[in-house]
């Protein structure tokens, strides 16, 4: 058995491997890639798909984190808070909003009213 044989944690991995690892679809391991966000991607001569290498998974998980931690990505959290509370005001000011719009009344509901009197059918 030759020594350079590597673990399944050691091997590149497809990138559906990487999403799935990663627990993201496909699609928006696409997209984090085309964002430039993604991890380094390469395609082996002869063979369709991209690979991620384990150590590319390591810087992209490296950056993720110091990402996480800057102070761009912060205030942007906190203004979509402060976009989602506004929203949600005004959304309680409209006159169509479900706490305006009245409780539905219980029982039968409207119809065409019948009429008082039994009819009788000729025997």
């Amino acid at each position: 058995m030759p020594d350079d044989v590597r673990t399944p944690s050691q091997r590149d991995m497809t990138l559906a491997q990487w999403a799935e690892k990663r627990n993201i679809s496909v699609p928006t391991a696409h997209k984090i890639i085309n964002a430039g966000l993604g991890p380094e991607v390469f395609q082996v001569p002869g063979i369709r798909g991209n690979h991620v290498t384990p150590a590319a998974d390591l810087r992209w998980e490296k950056k993720m984190y110091a990402l996480r931690k800057s102070k761009e990505v912060k205030h942007a959290a906190a203004q979509r808070r402060k976009n989602a509370e506004q929203a949600g005001r005004i959304a309680a000011e409209s006159p169509l909003h479900v706490s305006k719009t009245g409780k539905p009344k219980r029982g039968r509901p409207p119809g065409p009213s019948l009429p008082n009197v039994v009819r009788r059918l000729p025997r």
